[in-house]
């Protein structure tokens, strides 16, 4: 009989630690449908928000923290980026059925997504992003960060479907002011994508004349 109490209470315990930790038993961080605000525990930590349009049942992304001193050296030779820890300490996002926008509090900084994986059936599919710029991101502290729009088409080969991560701040700033509007996070919008939106310059522009 002690033996069955000590295994329940063993149990509970490690199913207690499971989801109190950032990322869940399959090694993906928290990925949500709303906004949350980072806990006390996260001091150095930002709202990244993306909108998905998956048009594939299952997707998940791999992304790293880039240490920024390797930037100038990266410019010339996209294989001399520098990423902070391991490949074993990557984020993995599951996007897996998800819809419209979603939400991740990630530490600051700025971060390379390395890898989309896209399998089906038995047509598992992976692309990788060489490091090129337009599969970054940045994250700033205390504050909600647009990182980009995904897309992900509903037409696939048996080696490739197609993948963009795109920059359509301009288009999707009143759909997030309209979110945060309705929750009680009194934090500023900023543009987190790593490239530059024509359309959002372009508006930017025009009322500031």
């Amino acid at each position: 009989m002690k033996r069955i109490f000590f295994l329940l209470a063993l149990i509970n315990f490690l199913f207690a630690v499971t989801f109190n930790s950032n990322a869940n038993t399959e090694g993906f961080w928290t990925v949500r449908d709303t906004l949350v605000l980072p806990s006390e525990k996260q001091k150095k930590f930002g709202i990244a928000v993306a909108f998905v349009d998956l048009q594939q049942a299952n997707v998940t992304i791999t992304l790293r923290k880039i240490n920024e001193k390797s930037l100038a050296d990266s410019i010339d030779d996209l294989d001399e980026l520098d990423f902070f820890g391991g490949k074993a300490e990557a984020i993995k996002l599951d996007l897996s059925g998800r819809k419209n926008i979603v939400s991740i509090n990630l530490p600051a900084g700025l971060y390379q997504i390395t890898q989309v994986d896209v399998p089906h059936f038995d047509l598992p599919y992976k692309i990788g992003t060489n490091n090129r710029d337009i599969w970054r991101f940045r994250v700033h502290r205390d504050k909600i960060n647009y990182i980009g729009t995904m897309k992900v088409s509903p037409i696939r080969s048996k080696n490739a479907v197609d993948t963009v991560w795109i920059n359509q701040f301009a288009t999707h700033l009143a759909d997030l002011e309209a979110i945060v509007a309705d929750t009680e996070i009194a934090l500023p919008i900023v543009h987190g994508s790593g490239y530059q939106d024509p359309f959002f310059s372009a508006l930017k522009g025009s009322i500031n004349e």
